[in-house]
């Protein structure tokens, strides 16, 4: 069980949150942003960058918000991830985008 004792970098903890919540709660932004896009290597190339940038904001703000402390961090990335959830549900069951 030496896994479990090694602690983890702050860099990368907030790199694989930042990931996970592009992917798992950005998918319909996705979606309708290559729907309505012209085919070919310009529209790669926007959906990409949209996704780079994404991930580095996420980055920034996991990064502040676990930088502050272990208990103020831990409960304002909660909030992050619980209204997260809630535009996801928005999204998928009334086909609106929340701003």
């Amino acid at each position: 069980m030496q896994a479990f004792k090694k602690t983890a970098r702050l860099s990368s903890v907030c790199l694989t949150l930042a990931a996970y919540t592009v992917v798992a709660f950005n998918i319909p932004f996705f979606r309708h942003a290559v729907a309505h896009m012209e085919g070919g290597w310009n529209a790669w190339l926007l959906t990409v960058s949209a996704a780079l940038i994404m991930v580095g904001l996420d980055f920034l703000l996991y990064y502040l918000i676990l930088w502050l402390g272990r208990v103020v961090g831990k409960v304002l990335l909660a909030l992050t991830m619980l209204g997260n959830a809630v535009m996801f549900y928005f999204v998928h069951s009334f086909n609106v985008l929340v701003t």
